[in-house]
């Protein structure tokens, strides 16, 4: 019995080792009922996730739009984007003008298929005024149906990129276009 316990939690390591090789909880750092845990939910291999959106202004803390997103090798499908302000916009590096917003986004794929993220983003000035780049750093915490159990897995960090994620605020509504692509584990789909 001890020898199959031990072999449960070399599995369980294993699998989480195969998600979370970005994570930054890796494997070795969870105690050992969480591994387990968090393996009885990781039964299908982490996938890669891609998405491109763009979301208006539709309140004072609120943007609401679309995304198209892929997961693994399927196709593409669309995604229902929320995002909403969830504290208050601290100003950043005074001298460029960055700013820092804490805000939340939910993704709703239809079906009953949804994930929350927590988030992070920096609003960094270019050259055009009222133009910024948005750079935002994700953190799934919830969902429902394929994406049950995403948050209970060691998910790295989603990090939308730079050289393409804007907020433009000199527009009526404000617009935010963006992509991200980075990898998944949990989801079931």
């Amino acid at each position: 019995m001890l020898a199959a316990r031990a072999l449960v939690v070399v599995l369980a390591s294993s699998m989480l080792s195969a998600c979370g090789a970005e994570s930054p909880t890796a494997p070795a750092d969870l105690p050992r009922a969480e591994a387990m845990i968090a393996s009885s939910h990781a039964a299908t291999p982490c996938q890669d996730f891609r998405a491109t959106g763009t979301t208006m202004g539709i309140s004072p803390n609120a943007f609401q739009g679309q995304a198209s997103v892929q997961i693994g090798d399927g196709d593409a499908v669309v995604a229902t984007v929320t995002t909403t302000l969830t504290g208050s916009v601290k100003q950043g590096t005074l001298a460029r003008g960055a700013q820092v917003v804490t805000t939340s986004h939910s993704f709703d794929f239809g079906g009953g298929d949804t994930f929350v993220t927590e988030d992070i983003a920096r609003l960094v000035p270019t050259q055009t005024p009222g133009v910024f780049k948005l750079l935002s750093t994700l953190h799934i915490v919830s969902g429902t149906g394929a994406f049950a159990h995403v948050a209970s897995n060691p998910n790295p960090r989603i990090v939308g990129h730079a050289q393409t994620s804007v907020m433009n605020l000199s527009v009526l509504p404000p617009v935010a276009t963006w992509s991200l692509d980075t990898r998944i584990c949990g989801y079931h789909g």
